[in-house]
């Protein structure tokens, strides 16, 4: 028999691994950057901008929070109780005469009363020039002062003047009724409170004082003139007849937001921070509003050396719009507060990002205003803790002695209680 050739069977194929395709890195994380011609953001405002999306990547909250702070909304104030007319300050001299000045016919008086029925409502409506028309009127109408009509009438046009910045001519309409001792008496008390904000306002603090004081004496239930003659007590360093003015003026109006601001002005001035943290915080509460008692109370935790709600209050001003009597006076303090709160925050934490983004905050001051001693000495304090030993950094703050074994560590590890306002105090001056 023939044997069949034998078949060889094909080579087995060793399937080889493939390798896995290389990794595709994830592209950076988009800045957001102002449109061509308009103003570029600051690196202090891209960096954050960039950990803010690194942190949200992550799922994880950021290193530095970026949204402003929510404010409770502002309490709606009660309307006020009709105040009790007090009885006259000098007797002497008439506190008002309850006979009219002329003898005017009915239909004379009705008319008088519907021109200041249209005057108080032009005056509401903030319409300066109708109600100074309307109101010189009625003054040339001379009507008396039977139920505080004229009283009413100069100061209604005292105060249309003012909307109309024709000052010296307000302040001859709140002359008129303070130095006539015109009334009833609450009426007399609001001419004493104008009249005395006008002469603060030109630095006339002894006359001021005068109109306050006559204005709390004539109403002693006008919280306002209690808190007009508080604040002026405090500008002149009367720190204990400031505060009962402005617990008197609480006690008669308990929601008095710019009072509670006012008694925080003081705790701060004597350096008990945390009491000035809480007196802000309660004025906050009944009006969220209160920019300069935002920024005061940041300044305080700052002071008190809670360092990351003091970053948290400098970042969300930063992040808010400014009002208009504000403007950008304060960016340089805003910026420099920052980069303070961080720098305090790094002395705890060892962070380089904390020195990192500090550093980035005090070149944003710089370029907000004209370059401040003190905004450049804290600027070299930080490039200094990123490039040298500490013990340089706390040499270069001056105020720290080494203690007599050696140790320096004491000389860097508290922060320094410099003030972002005093940091800034070239750029505010101006």
């Amino acid at each position: 028999p023939v044997k069949a050739p034998a078949v060889t069977p094909p080579p087995k194929v060793v399937a080889q691994a493939v390798p896995p395709p290389p990794p595709v890195a994830a592209p950076p994380p988009p800045v957001v950057r102002a449109p061509p011609g308009l103003p570029q953001p600051s690196g202090y405002e891209l960096e954050r901008q960039r950990r803010a999306a690194l942190a949200r990547d992550a799922g994880q909250p950021g290193p530095v929070a970026t949204q402003a702070l929510p404010l409770p909304p502002p309490v709606v104030p009660p309307a006020p109780a009709r105040a009790v007319i007090a009885p006259g300050i000098l007797t002497a001299r008439t506190v008002f005469d309850p006979l009219p000045i002329k003898a005017l016919k009915p239909a004379e008086q009705t008319a008088v009363r519907a021109t200041m029925d249209q005057a108080r409502q032009a005056l509401a409506a903030s319409n300066g020039p109708l109600a100074e028309q309307l109101f010189g009127r009625v003054i040339e109408g001379d009507p008396g002062n039977v139920a505080g009509l004229l009283a009413e009438a100069h100061l209604g046009r005292g105060r249309a003047r003012l909307l109309l910045q024709n000052v010296q001519p307000a302040k001859e309409d709140f002359d008129f009724v303070v130095d006539r001792r015109l009334g009833p008496n609450p009426m007399l008390a609001r001419a004493a409170i104008e009249r005395g904000r006008l002469l603060q306002a030109h630095d006339a603090l002894g006359p001021a004082a005068d109109s306050f004081d006559l204005a709390v004496t004539a109403d002693p239930n006008n919280a306002e003139g209690h808190y007009e003659r508080g604040m002026l007590l405090l500008r002149q360093g009367n720190m204990l007849s400031a505060r009962e003015a402005l617990e008197a003026a609480i006690a008669h109006k308990i929601d008095y937001a710019e009072a509670y601001a006012g008694l925080g002005d003081i705790y701060f001035t004597q350096a008990q921070f945390r009491q000035a943290a809480g007196a802000y915080d309660f004025a906050l509460k009944v009006r969220g509003d209160l920019w300069l008692a935002r920024y005061a109370r940041a300044r305080a935790l700052y002071q008190d050396q809670q360092f990351e709600p003091a970053l948290q209050g400098f970042q969300s001003l930063i992040d808010a719009p400014r009002p208009p009597q504000i403007g950008e006076r304060y960016d340089a303090a805003l910026y420099c507060g920052a980069g303070q709160a961080l720098v305090g925050k790094a002395w705890t934490s060892r962070s380089r990002d904390d020195w990192v983004l500090a550093g980035l905050a005090f070149d944003a001051a710089g370029k907000a205003s004209a370059p401040a001693a003190q905004i450049s000495r804290w600027a070299s304090l930080v490039n200094l803790h990123r490039k040298v030993d500490s013990l340089k950094v706390g040499r270069l703050l001056g105020g720290a002695v080494a203690t007599q074994s050696g140790d320096h560590s004491r000389e860097y590890m508290s922060p320094p209680s410099l003030d972002p306002a005093d940091a800034c105090v070239a750029y505010l001056a101006g």
